[in-house]
């Protein structure tokens, strides 16, 4: 008889291992399936414990422990890989078997016994311990010429090239760049890949005795391929990195701490990279690949609009969501055949109603979520994107009962009706959450888009994600809105984005703003990323934010006064920690009110094996977010 104690393969389960009893052959390292609430879930097999006297044991354990249910078959994981997952859920209070599950995609579960590789550990005798980590900041089209000699590089040495990127789309675009002349060893995997479709490509990576190009996004991390060389995270500032769902950890941070257990090499690489990262860079944790550049080119014409004086010469009481220099880029865009996108941050008409009278804002009565005015087929109606609650767009203030409501703010429906208006004829395309609600609907209007010269395409951040072509002409409408939220990254993710939208213009760069003189927009005009940066690391060293500190976020969803006393009663047992304890940005979700609490460490203090003991015994109501996306 044996124990066998395993790390369950699941997000929904809190422990990191739980034990279970057999008479049959395991080995520590394969995958087996056991039952968890009535439910069978993958678990790895991480020890066995061979007993004599193992009904003894079992009758004597203070728990009931079951049978394991089957026997999937050999090992399945890389050493390192584990290993990895081990660290990166002790830093982000997760399970191990939360984070593998996270890096292992379902389907390749189910087939696990199909799909065997070579689980040898990597180089064992050669593993660099003084792990080399590099960094890559240039523009799409110089960065992916250096990849493609980094892979030329490795191959030659038999290696192979993992290459990480944050979506599907950028996954395809980047292929297309890099797998001329080695189409036979390039592979990409990413979740949209029917199931035939990815089982024969992981089959295939396993199975080829040549070095092999990965392009995948981070759910295959986990591919058992052991002669990868070099790992390489593209558009390392992109926020997908980060999960949106338990485990909530960060991918990069994964790739950093498996590229050292493996003893490979480490590049993450951007046009513009995340200041905490450029901050270690200066601290000596990373070395450029190349000569880092801070200051990007572009051909495209800036023009920097001052909305407030722009639209002064406007009639009286009559607003305009495009001023005269957005309008002549599209007019002379349409007469000369060019291509034109204009970036709109914010969905609907408008992003926020003011009750002329009291100055309530009209709220979401399930969330307290700002609610966005919409066009409606019969009458305009007041939409929550937080929890979708619906209202008539001719409602009374709630607070004194008024009807003089004014909306304020430019929503991407107020641009497209403007457009239609000022230009007649005009074809416009248009690509957010509400026109295209799909990927596939979002790649058909962007493709339609392109086959219409001097059309216009209107679009959110989601429409970035389709952009892989340059455009003549780039417009940002709205993005003043962004300033108001109480983000510590929000000015590295204005900026991000502005730079973003620069380097896909060819011909004209317009953005109008009321914040006109805010530094950020003459240093994204300028493509200055240096003294962008120098700002930015100054701020949050005056502020104590990342780098200079880690963040410990704590989150407790209840009912009205149940996360308040609980979050107190936290409070009182990490007082030695000085947390601060405040309301979520959006304080009431799905009728439950959200309460915050925030930590603060020196990156050295990190992990405290007191906190994390407490942190890992808090109940599934509290969540836990290590080096949280922001804290709202």
């Amino acid at each position: 008889m044996k124990i066998v104690n395993v790390h369950p393969l699941s997000k929904g389960v809190f422990k990191e291992i739980l034990s279970y009893f057999t008479s049959k052959p395991v080995e520590v390292g394969s995958i087996v399936t056991v039952e968890i609430r009535k439910k069978k879930v993958p678990a790895l097999v991480i020890s066995v414990e061979e007993t004599r006297s193992a009904k003894l044991e079992l009758r004597s354990a203070p728990y009931t422990m079951k049978k394991i249910d089957e026997f999937k078959g050999e090992k399945f994981y890389l050493p390192e890989f584990v290993a990895a997952a081990k660290e990166t859920a002790r830093y982000f209070v997760a399970t191990t078997g939360g984070i593998l599950q996270s890096l292992t995609p379902k389907i390749i579960l189910l087939e696990y016994q199909k799909l065997h590789g070579d689980i040898t550990p990597r180089h064992s005798a050669e593993t660099n311990l003084a792990q080399e980590k590099f960094l890559l900041q240039a523009s799409d089209k110089e960065r992916f010429a250096i990849y493609k000699s980094i892979i030329r590089e490795e191959f030659a040495k038999q290696s192979s090239v993992f290459l990480c990127m944050p979506t599907i789309e950028d996954v395809k675009t980047i292929m297309d760049s890099l797998e001329r002349g080695i189409e036979e060893y390039t592979f990409i995997l990413h979740r949209e890949l029917k199931k035939s479709e990815l089982i024969t490509s992981w089959k295939k990576i396993l199975m080829k005795n040549h070095p092999v190009l990965i392009i995948a996004t981070s759910s295959f991390f986990s591919v058992p391929r052991s002669d990868i060389g070099t790992i390489i995270v593209d558009k390392e500032n992109s926020h997908s990195y980060k999960t949106l769902t338990r485990p909530f950890f960060d991918i990069r941070k994964f790739a950093e701490i498996f590229a050292k257990q493996a003893g490979v090499k480490l590049i993450f690489g951007d046009i513009f990279l995340r200041p905490e990262t450029l901050q270690r860079r200066e601290s000596g944790e990373f070395t450029d690949w190349s000569p880092l550049k801070f200051r990007s080119l572009s051909t495209a014409k800036q023009i920097l609009v001052d909305a407030k004086k722009d639209r002064s010469e406007a009639p009286r009481k009559q607003f305009r969501a495009l001023g005269d220099e957005m309008l002549k880029m599209v007019t002379d865009g349409k007469a000369e055949n060019e291509h034109s996108f204009i970036f709109v941050a914010r969905r609907g008409l408008s992003s926020i109603t003011v009750c002329n009278d009291c100055g309530t804002v009209v709220r979401c009565g399930s969330c307290d979520t700002l609610m966005v005015l919409h066009k409606g087929t019969q009458e305009n109606v007041f939409l929550c994107h937080k929890c979708g609650e619906m209202l008539s767009g001719s409602v009374k203030c709630r607070a004194c009962d008024s009807w003089r409501l004014t909306d304020l703010g430019i929503g991407i429906e107020k641009v497209e009706m403007e457009l239609s208006k000022k230009i007649p004829g005009i074809k416009i395309f248009r690509v957010d959450g509400d026109s295209t609600k799909t990927r596939k609907a979002a790649i058909e209007m962007v493709k339609n888009f392109f086959s219409a010269p001097g059309s216009v395409l209107l679009g959110t951040e989601m429409a970035l994600h389709y952009l892989g072509k340059e455009i003549d002409n780039v417009g940002v409408a709205s993005i003043d809105s962004l300033f108001s939220l109480p983000d510590f990254r929000i000015g590295e993710k204005i900026f991000n984005l502005l730079t973003t939208l620069r380097a896909k213009a060819t011909k004209r760069f317009v953005i109008q703003t009321r914040n006109a003189e805010d530094k950020i927009f003459e240093h994204a005009l300028r493509g200055n990323i240096m003294d962008f940066y120098r700002d930015e690391i100054t701020a949050r060293e005056t502020f104590g934010y990342p780098p200079f500190k880690t963040l410990i976020k704590i989150s407790h969803f209840g009912g009205e006064g149940i996360a308040t006393r609980e979050m107190e009663k936290l409070e009182t047992v990490l007082a030695r920690y000085k947390p601060v304890v405040f309301s979520g940005f959006a304080p009431k979700r799905g009728g439950k009110r959200a309460v915050n609490m925030l930590i603060k460490l020196t990156p050295d203090a990190w992990v405290d094996e007191n906190l994390l003991e407490i942190l890992r015994g808090l109940p599934p109501s509290f969540i836990v977010n290590i080096d949280p996306e922001d804290l709202l």
